[in-house]
């Protein structure tokens, strides 16, 4: 970091701009900006001499900058092929601009013409133009190539009058002029009063800081080119620096390449848009003008065309990203759905493992069925084998009874007993084989049975769990509302048992105050028996009371020393 500061300080130090000041931010390893009028100036002092080209082999802006560096430093086709691409893009564009402020005819010279190709483009729209290059070698392509005058060497050695042209042009020029003050006077010189200055150059923006534009990779960083580009003006530097040499008229075009570019028209004299009809009609006064208003045409219905499909890709980005945002949703709502699905299969499951568990009771049920029916087939297989032995000692028996017949009918009559009782147990065991059969049978159903009870039942309660969860959000909701209403009545119930204390209180107090008035009473009472019996102790006082009409009563009570109760 050292070993760039160091070099960049003392470049910077000896380095002066196009307004004369002196002091620089440093902006990139290789550049400035000027303190002063705000341009971003290359540190390296730059001879006038590196644009003449003396030989077109080895100078700087000889044949090889057009056929290699460009090519090789920057990835631009060489100028055979910028000779065709140039025509139908920029060179249209800055036609566009150049009718809009100075229609033809006119006579134009373009500063920097390169191939020529906008020079020929301005003398078929009917414009005296001619084109200036630096390379004699450039100047001979360009002659070659399109047929059109071109001179040789810098714009200040140009022979040519004094106020004798209606415009000039420079496209990329500005910004490789060691003193662009010096050249940019020498052209105002060589226009008319009234004449036009038409410049494209790089644009310089102030507020953006190198490492701003190295984070974003901002197609600006492309313009800082080193021994070439020297001087890099933003709007405010361009302004001041056609203000300081007469020309304050500036009006600002939309660049071609507006993201690193800027494009203004100049004059001395308030510039004058015409109006479109005008245009046209210089144009399709001139031989080639129709040419040129076709091509023109032609590249505006092309803008337009390209300016629907930018915002129909717009539009498609908007619709892309709602959809993605919709999918995104989707792809939730899948997840929401594929978790149901998970919980449901597991509900399933558990119920299936319940049916197995059930069904396993079921073949227990089965198996412990078909073990008493092998058990009975077994029994009747050995009643059976007894049914056969008994034939067979019938049969002997038979025998010997023919042959004892008369001495053994007893004996007979007691065998055929035997035998109808023998018929009896086989009949009964094979009802009871039968009987078992038939209960095999009906236990299989009512096992079917059971199983779609089961079913409907797993149903029913599954339908009677989502209920009693409803019903019990329904008894939250409503015990909460009855817990709010006896909140609100125990408030109400406090509230008055407060009441009542107070109440309670006042009448304690009243009673007490009552039984002092009463005790007081009392006492004054007692005091005035006191008195009369005082007095009727005195003779004369009796005497007084015998001839009075005070009833016996009061008397009896005076004597007594006792009163009446108060009422």
């Amino acid at each position: 970091m050292k070993a760039v500061a160091q070099p960049q300080a003392a470049l910077a130090a000896t380095r002066r701009c196009w307004c004369g000041a002196s002091g620089f931010v440093p902006f990139g390893p290789e550049y400035g900006e000027c303190r002063t009028c705000g341009t971003l100036v290359y540190l390296k002092d730059t001879p006038p001499e590196q644009l003449l080209v003396r030989d077109d082999e080895t100078d700087f802006y000889g044949k090889k900058y057009w056929l290699e560096r460009q090519q090789a430093a920057f990835g631009f086709p060489d100028i055979h092929a910028r000779s065709r691409n140039d025509l139908p893009e920029r060179n249209l564009h800055w036609l566009r601009a150049l009718l809009k402020y100075q229609p033809p005819p006119a006579k134009v010279l373009e500063v920097g013409c390169a191939h020529g190709s906008f020079v020929a483009l301005m003398r078929q729209a009917g414009y005296q133009a001619e084109g200036l290059e630096l390379s004699p070698w450039v100047v001979a392509f360009g002659q070659e190539t399109f047929g059109i005058p071109v001179h040789v060497g810098p714009v200040e050695s140009l022979d040519m009058p004094a106020a004798s042209l209606d415009a000039i042009v420079l496209m990329d020029v500005l910004e490789h002029l060691p003193d662009p003050s010096a050249t940019m006077r020498r052209c105002l010189q060589l226009l008319k009063p009234a004449g036009l200055l038409l410049v494209q150059t790089p644009c310089f923006r102030e507020e953006v800081s190198y490492a701003a534009l190295v984070e974003s990779k901002d197609p600006f960083l492309g313009m800082l080119i080193p021994e070439e580009h020297i001087y890099l003006f933003s709007q405010r530097s361009v302004t001041e620096l056609f203000r300081r040499i007469g020309a304050g008229h500036i009006a600002f075009e939309p660049a071609i390449f507006a993201q690193y570019d800027m494009f203004l028209a100049v004059s001395r004299e308030p510039l004058e848009a015409r109006a479109s009809e005008k245009v046209e009609s210089a144009l399709m006064a001139a031989p080639g003008g129709r040419i040129a208003l076709a091509l023109l045409d032609l590249r505006e219905s092309t803008r337009q065309q390209i300016e629907s499909l930018t915002r129909g890709l717009e539009e498609a980005r908007v619709e892309a990203a709602q959809l993605r945002e919709n999918h995104a949703s989707a792809m939730q709502q899948i997840q929401t759905l594929t978790g149901w699905v998970h919980d449901a299969r597991a509900d399933a499951a558990a119920a299936l493992e319940s049916m197995h568990s059930q069904a396993a009771a079921h073949a227990s049920e089965v198996a412990a069925f078909n073990g008493m029916h092998e058990s009975t087939v077994k029994q009747i297989e050995t009643l059976t084998g007894w049914v056969h032995e008994a034939r067979a000692e019938a049969s002997a028996a038979k025998e010997s009874i023919s042959s004892q017949a008369a001495t053994h009918a007893a004996e007979v009559a007691t065998f055929k007993d035997m035998h109808a009782d023998a018929v009896k147990q086989i009949a009964a065991l094979t009802g009871l084989l039968q009987e078992a059969r038939e209960k095999g049978s009906a236990l299989q159903n009512t096992m079917e049975e059971q199983t779609k009870a089961h079913a409907a039942q797993m149903a029913e309660a599954r339908a009677s769990y989502a209920a009693l969860s409803d019903g019990m959000e329904k008894q939250k909701s409503a015990d909460a509302k009855q817990i709010a209403e006896l909140n609100g009545l125990h408030t109400s119930a406090v509230q008055q048992i407060e009441t009542l204390t107070g109440w309670v209180h006042e009448a304690r107090e009243a009673n007490a105050t009552l039984q002092s008035a009463m005790e007081e009473q009392k006492n004054a009472q007692a005091r005035e028996v006191a008195a009369l019996q005082g007095l009727l102790a005195r003779p004369m006082l009796k005497f007084a009371l015998g001839l009075s009409n005070i009833p016996e009563r009061v008397r009896g009570r005076l004597r007594s020393g006792t009163a009446d109760e108060p009422r």
